[in-house]
Formats: C-alpha cells, structure tokens, sequence
C-alpha cells in the first residue's frame, strides 16, 4: 500500500476504516507474501513530510508493523534526508 499526503485529509472514522483494513492485511502477511505500507506524510514536526514504511512478514526477521522513518524529505521533492 502507497500513499502521499493524503492521510491528515481523512475524517479520523475513514482513518480507523482504513487501519482496520491495513491491520486485517497484516495480519495474513507470510514470507511469501508480505505486507507493506509505504507513504510520504507530514512529519510530526510538520516542517517537511517523512517518507515511513511498516513491513510485516510473519516468521521472517522482519519487525511486525514497526514504523521506520526511512527519509525525511520537502513536501514537493526538492531535497531528501535519508535516515
């Protein structure tokens, strides 16, 4: 799943639905068929936008739905920090 700024847009009950589908994908993700949610969202500091990803493959050595910020970046792409 991939979005960018979109998220702080939603009414918080679309929000929950959403999360709700995410969680269900989740939760049937494999090795051979992993989950991932990748979106570009305001960072919470909300100077620029933060590039996150959660990843869930289960039985794999990969951390079930931990966020990691993997850049931070200009909300129209002029610069990136990677982390």
């Amino acid at each position: 799943l991939f979005h960018s700024i979109f998220w702080h847009y939603l009414e918080p009950e679309v929000q929950d639905r959403i999360r709700s589908a995410i969680d269900e994908a989740a939760a049937r993700a494999t090795p051979d068929a992993p989950f991932a949610w990748l979106r570009m969202e305001v960072h919470e500091s909300r100077q620029f936008a933060g590039l996150y990803l959660d990843l869930w493959a289960r039985y794999l050595s990969v951390p079930g739905g931990e966020t990691r910020l993997l850049a931070e970046a200009d909300f129209h792409g002029a610069w990136v920090r990677w982390q």
